[in-house]
């Protein structure tokens, strides 16, 4: 039976079978499951420690977090049993226990997991291999599907050791089966997003190794810094979504809270909870899957197209207005500047895929008077063109879709509605003047560009928020200067806000920087290209001397 399961394995995906021939050898075995049960021992060693203890506690101080009293309240003497024991409270013990599991299980299983990931594929580029992958004839799917579920196998495999011991205790406190299912479930989809936003931030950091050295021990960072990120971020928002309610105590003492997009509140029912989390997981895998196999069939190419980055784009940010927004109105101030947060992390990252390096904006710009029948679709949808173009359309699009959302909502002055929507439109001019920065930093003639260019943004988001704070300019009492910042939305915050005027003249210097600033992009980019187009059209030109 086992061998026939090999054979099948071995025919439908080489490259799997491969990864695990490589790593599921006795010894590799024994020791992953050895770590496995050393670790569980070591957990419940800990938690039994934790037990009240008849020797160490005296007879006029019996109390304890984990003993029966006679009041449910933990400053109540712990009861004693005939035999003069202190009652242990079991039914508490356990769930403190199945709540530590709930969190540690994806963190154990998860951070290694991207770790080995990142390190296999590190490997396979400095190597050289990766480019064999790439030429087999085995399909880029399958290849990928192999590294996927063949590098991070016995991470697996213990993960798979402590499932026991959590239904165990999951037992031991009656937990809900459905919310069982629903865990397993919803790690099963987190797995699935996590591992090829992994291989694919290993791809393009493998691909910046090749051009710097300095990425070589970035990667792993990188990785690592995602996988913790990923975890706390999947537990957070599915404790406020998925698991609130009747299973939030399943992993705090947190009271029910109840959370709304476009004013349907979302964990009301275990079926809506669930299944908006899974649609949102498996979406986004989806694209991952997508930008993955993209990137790894060509490694210069960028990971999405233009195309797709707007609807990716606009995804993001109609998924984030959904929590801001309700049928009265909008949440506070500080739920618009988390929204303004996560509009900008996408935004750089947007900029990060779309922006060519020196050579393909070369290129562009050597031949783009090739195609003047199409010069909007050239700009906006090549792939090979300049990213702020992209990045303002798409910030075009976030101001209607911002504008559309404070016309819906009710009970909303239009004082209100023009601050946000110019607080809105001050993001998106300082995110089209990151992208046209970010641009220019990649035509540098250094190796290093990539590093300049995010250093330069990072910077640019990071000093003038940070030097304000540290002179105490806070937006509650000089909310005008905020508005030079990455973060505008912050001059909502508090009493004193800026008037209409001042949000609308500091727009309008945005609106001419920006513009000016890529005017000059725009020139630059052309005299590169007329210059690299009068090189090629003088070495056409030349007679061939060798002939004469």
């Amino acid at each position: 039976m086992l061998a026939n399961f090999v054979d099948w394995v071995g025919d439908r995906n080489p490259q799997l079978m491969r990864e695990w021939k490589g790593r599921w050898q006795p010894r590799t075995v024994a020791i992953a499951l050895a770590l496995a049960v050393l670790a569980q021992g070591l957990f419940m060693l800990a938690w039994w420690s934790q037990l009240p203890d008849t020797q160490t506690v005296a007879v006029g101080e019996r109390y304890h977090t984990y003993c029966l009293t006679s009041a449910p309240s933990a400053y109540k003497a712990c009861l004693l049993d005939g035999n003069n024991r202190l009652m242990v409270d079991w039914e508490r013990w356990y769930l403190d226990v199945f709540r530590s599991l709930n969190w540690l299980l994806p963190l154990g299983g998860w951070v290694p997991s991207v770790l080995f990931l990142a390190a296999d594929m590190q490997r396979e580029e400095s190597r050289g291999t990766a480019t064999f992958l790439r030429l087999s004839p085995q399909p880029a799917a399958a290849v990928l599907t192999g590294k996927l579920w063949g590098v991070p196998s016995l991470c697996g495999l213990m993960f798979a050791s402590a499932v026991p011991l959590h239904l165990w205790v999951a037992h031991q406190v009656s937990a809900d089966p459905q919310f069982v299912v629903g865990y397993y479930l919803l790690l099963a989809a987190g797995t699935v997003l996590l591992f090829p936003l992994t291989l694919l931030l290993a791809a393009i950091a493998g691909n910046q190794q090749q051009r710097s050295d300095i990425f070589s021990g970035l990667t792993l960072v990188l990785a690592g810094g995602l996988g913790l990120g990923f975890s706390l971020t999947f537990l957070l928002s599915n404790l406020a979504i998925a698991w609130e309610g009747p299973d939030a105590h399943y992993f705090t003492q947190a009271t029910n809270f109840p959370v709304y997009w476009f004013g349907h509140r979302l964990n009301g029912t275990r079926f809506i909870s669930y299944a908006f989390t899974l649609a949102n997981l498996l979406w986004l895998a989806g694209w991952a899957w997508t930008g993955l196999k993209r990137r790894f069939a060509d490694p210069q190419a960028p990971v999405f197209r233009k195309s797709q980055a707007y609807l990716l784009l606009g995804y993001w940010y109609t998924l984030g207005l959904g929590f801001v927004w309700e049928e009265h109105g909008l949440w506070g101030a500080e739920a618009l500047q988390i929204w303004h947060i996560l509009i900008l992390m996408a935004n750089l990252a947007a900029i990060a895929v779309l922006s060519p390096h020196r050579q393909t904006l070369l290129d562009w710009a050597r031949h783009r008077h090739h195609r003047r029948q199409y010069p909007w679709q050239d700009l906006f949808l090549a792939e090979n063109s300049p990213a702020p173009p992209a990045i303002a359309l798409a910030q075009a699009g976030l101001v209607g879709l911002t504008a559309i959302a404070l016309l819906c909502a009710n009970h909303v002055t239009t004082p209100e509605r023009l601050r946000v929507l110019m607080a809105t439109l001050l993001l998106g001019l300082w995110s089209v003047l990151l992208a046209i920065l970010g641009q220019r930093c990649l035509l540098l003639k250094t190796n290093k560009r990539v590093l300049w260019a995010g250093g330069t943004l990072a910077s640019l988001v990071i000093l003038p928020p940070l030097s304000l704070a540290i002179a105490g300019i806070v937006p509650d009492r000089i909310p005008f200067l905020w508005l030079f910042t990455a973060f505008p939305g912050a001059a909502l915050f508090g009493t004193s806000q800026p008037n209409l005027g001042q949000w609308l003249g500091v727009a309008t210097l945005a609106s001419l920087g920006s513009g000016l600033v890529y005017q000059k992009h725009r020139r630059y980019l052309q005299h590169l290209g007329r210059s690299e187009w009068q090189q090629l059209q003088t070495t056409a030109h030349q007679p061939n001397l060798d002939r004469v």
